[in-house]
């Protein structure tokens, strides 16, 4: 559909687009987009440019090329069955992916946002309250509360809450401090001591830079973190044991920003410089992992240079532990997903990502999500007599669960054959295209 339709317009009924039309529809959109906006070299005027175009176009194709390929090895309902010569066409989007994102990599005007230090720089991007000096940020929206523009991550959070918590899949995922896979026995001893696990001088030092670890600030009248509200009773609880320090304004002289709805400044960061390097990463290892490896160490090196961590080694990292849902992929796949899940941490990437790489079937099927260990641990002393097993907390395995899981014995429910794509309007179905589009699959 090229022009706005009348919507009792004969125009409207005609049938569904294939995927592939879509896509190629949609870059051949940002083709022109690339053309006609402008080249800028900041972000001074929040405005969309042509680097912002060439990150979607990147992002578009790297979603296209990995959905139609793990779908149809999954040779499930989701995939295009009109393509002909599917290999050809998942080659071509990676290709894509990979050209857009190294034209902004090679005019050498974006870079990651660092100041030497590491312990700080990349949890401070997130709440620099004015971005325009930062050249990680292609584009961004700025908050002020002042002015009534203003949102409530920091006033549910800065008591370390917000009726949220973080994984104990997520922070399992950074890597140590010298680079290998966080397991064995020296993971369960650093559990048994609340926060010890979360140190950057055990751990990759974005992890402490997204999760809150006791004795770091929370909010500006000096009130360091301890531990997290399990107990509350409002929107101030926590649910994992893991409380989110990325977005909260711990440090901000509006102190409204904790007591008042609407009055958090955090920016809403749309594109930086990171996502570039990693769609970058990600398709040239989709592509051919084992040619591109040092063309993929040299595109994340930057992300690892900003928390002092070492240069991506595949066979260093590779986790091949039975229990770790993506051991059986190949070591560059493997090491560039674990790099975009940490680096892209609670930045609402990740259901997406799970859905375009067709593993609801390893990460959401009978899974029952956990956070931090409770039993045996200083955190399960702590709560001793305040907490009840079974009547305000729940575990599994001695880990926190974030809900009441009796009903479900058996994880999270998730049909493959169908939930990878929402419901379409029966209005859409049925009259305002002549019954002519087709439910989605499963519906």
């Amino acid at each position: 559909v090229e022009d706005q339709l009348d919507p009792d317009s004969e125009l409207m009924k005609r049938p569904r687009n294939t995927r592939t039309e879509i896509v190629d529809y949609i870059l051949n959109d940002l083709k022109d987009a690339i053309t006609y906006l402008k080249e800028q070299d900041n972000n001074a005027t929040r405005r969309v440019h042509r680097d912002v175009a060439r990150a979607l176009k990147s992002e578009v194709a790297l979603f296209a090329a990995t959905w139609e390929k793990y779908h149809r090895a999954e040779n499930d309902p989701f995939y295009d069955k009109t393509l002909t010569n599917p290999d050809a066409k998942i080659k071509e989007w990676l290709e894509l992916a990979a050209t857009a994102a190294k034209e902004v990599i090679d005019r050498n005007v974006w870079s990651i946002h660092s100041t030497g230090k590491p312990l700080t720089d990349y949890r401070d991007m997130f709440i620099d309250t004015d971005l325009s000096d930062n050249q990680e940020v292609l584009w961004w929206k700025e908050y002020n509360a002042s002015a009534g523009i203003g949102h409530n991550v920091t006033y549910y959070a800065c008591q370390g809450g917000g009726q949220i918590g973080v994984s104990a899949s997520l922070v399992d995922d950074y890597l140590t401090i010298d680079g290998k896979p966080f397991t064995g026995n020296a993971k369960l001893e650093a559990k048994r001591t609340y926060g010890a696990e979360l140190s950057p001088e055990l751990r990759d030092p974005r992890l402490s830079q997204t999760v809150f670890m006791p004795g770091q600030q929370i909010r500006n009248d000096g009130t360091l973190y301890a531990w997290p509200p399990l107990d509350a009773t409002n929107y101030h609880q926590n649910t994992t044991g893991y409380s989110i320090l990325k977005y909260e304004e711990f440090n901000t002289s509006n102190s409204a920003a904790y007591t008042t709805a609407n009055r958090s400044q955090a920016p809403a960061i749309q594109v930086r410089y990171a996502d570039i390097l990693l769609n970058y990463a990600e398709a040239l290892a989709e592509l051919d992992g084992a040619n591109n490896a040092s063309e993929i160490q040299k595109a994340l090196h930057p992300l690892r240079v900003r928390v002092n961590m070492p240069d991506v080694d595949f066979d260093r990292e590779y986790n091949t532990d039975a229990d770790y849902p993506f051991h059986n992929l190949d070591k560059y796949i493997q090491a560039v997903r674990r790099e975009r899940r940490v680096e892209k941490a609670l930045e609402n990437c990740r259901l997406t990502d799970i859905l375009r790489w067709a593993a609801a079937d390893e990460l959401i099927v009978g899974k029952t999500p956990t956070g931090a260990l409770y039993t045996g641990s200083t955190l399960g002393e702590h709560f001793e007599g305040i907490m009840t097993v079974g009547s305000n907390i729940w575990l599994k395995d001695g880990y926190i669960v974030s809900f009441n899981n009796t009903n479900y014995p058996n994880g999270w429910q998730f049909d493959v054959d169908r939930d990878y794509l929402l419901p379409i309007r029966q209005e859409m179905v049925g009259g305002l295209t002549g019954g002519l589009w087709e439910q989605n699959p499963g519906w």
